[in-house]
Formats: structure tokens, sequence, C-alpha cells
């Protein structure tokens, strides 16, 4: 599955994946994640393959940016403003809304009557409570896919150019790095397009892990082996 994640919701697909599944066909793998309004949406349509899916290994999931994104540094750049489609806008509230932690007011996440905007696109200003919100949802729905032991495929060069990185050492491949319990492998996502090949995408991970991580020699190669071993248990036989 890749494509849009706004043009067509994961929730969508599940009586496509029952007939899968009823057939015996468990070898799916989803990209979501990627193409998001706002990081809500992007955690809102993880959530779904992850719960109304029931996504579990040895289906795989890539990308998965959302989850990665530095919350504090994405609002800031937007001005903690979000311009989408108003039903788009209130999935994302009710979400929030139902997902935000304790203490977190949940007046502050309803569209009044007064928004700018026509009945098709609005402009709503976020309070900042935001941030506390999509941090409290990506750790609890990363948590959720490291213990399903759900494979993770990142696409290091990909992530960069589309995600909201600066640096190679930012990206989702060395964050699920620090957790041993992750089931995370590296792949190239349109090598051709992004001028890349396998070999140099762990080479660019490796030189981050070395350079901005200050990882030795020997850890950065018990690194790459777990980026191997992992993508070999994870392919589809």
């Amino acid at each position: 599955f890749a494509g849009s994640d706004s043009k067509k919701r994961p929730r969508e697909f599940k009586e496509i994946i029952k007939y899968l599944r009823d057939k015996g066909i468990d070898n799916l793998t989803y990209h979501v994640g990627e193409d998001f309004y706002d990081l809500v949406d992007g955690l809102r349509a993880i959530d779904e393959v992850i719960n109304d899916l029931n996504w579990q290994k040895p289906n795989r999931l890539a990308h998965l940016l959302a989850l990665f994104t530095d919350a504090n540094k994405y609002y800031e750049q937007k001005h903690y403003t979000v311009t989408m489609p108003r039903k788009m806008l209130l999935d994302n509230l009710e979400w929030v809304r139902k997902n935000a932690q304790k203490g977190i007011d949940l007046a502050d996440f309803v569209l009044s009557d007064d928004t700018q905007g026509n009945d098709s696109i609005v402009v709503f200003k976020l309070n900042r409570t935001i941030i506390d919100v999509v941090k409290y949802n990506q750790e609890r729905i990363r948590n959720e896919i490291i213990r399903r032991e759900i494979p993770i495929e990142t696409c290091p060069t990909s992530n960069l150019r589309i995600g909201y990185f600066n640096k190679y050492s930012e990206l989702p491949t060395c964050s699920l790095l620090s957790d041993e319990k992750s089931v995370v492998t590296i792949n190239t996502d349109a090598p051709g397009i992004l001028c890349t090949s396998l070999e140099n995408e762990y080479n660019l991970i490796a030189l981050a892990l070395k350079k901005d991580k200050g990882k030795s020699n020997n850890e950065i190669r018990l690194a790459v082996e777990r980026l191997r071993k992992n993508a070999e248990a994870a392919k589809f036989r």
C-alpha cells in the first residue's frame, strides 16, 4: 500500500485486507505517515493502520516520518497554524480529543464557527499544547509498533528529502537503532530518482552514527550487522 494517506484513509482498506487475510495472504507492506497536511494527520494515519487494520508482523510498515518529526521545530516553523480541508481538520481534532493525555484542555481543539476559511478549506490556529499531545502519541504509537515487533522499512535519503529533518542522524533509522527491540531495516525507496543504492544508504547511516552520534567503529559494525539481520528476517518468502 503506497500513496496519499489524505486521499485514501487506511481504514478504507479494511475489507480488502480482511479478504486477503482470509485467503492466507500475510505479506503486506504499508507506506504510511509520510504524506500529511499536519503531524496529527500523519500520526492518525499510522494509528489507523495499527489499530483499525490490526497490523501485525510479519507485515511491514514503511517510512513513519510523522513518528520521528520534532514536534517543537515543526509547529514553530508552521507558526502553530494549519490549513487543510475542513473535514480533515474536524477528523484530526476529534482524534486529538480522543487520544490526548490527561491534563490537556480539550476545549483548545474544537473548531469554532468563526474559524477563518470557506466551506472546504480552513485555517486553524493551534494551542501550543498540541506539542505535548503529539509527543505523547508519537511515543505511544512507536512503542506499540515495537512491542508488536513489526518490521520497519526506513529509507534514509528519501526520508531526508521528504521529511522535516536536517541531517541523517535525525532520521527514523538512527532513532530506531537506539532501541534494541525495534526491527529496523534500511531500504532505497526509489534508487533511480534519488540517485542512490543500498550500499550508499548503509554508508550514509554509518557516517551519521560516527560523525553525529559519536559511535565507535565496533558499535557501527554491530549496528550495520543488526540492520542486515533484520532485513534478512523480515524478507517475505
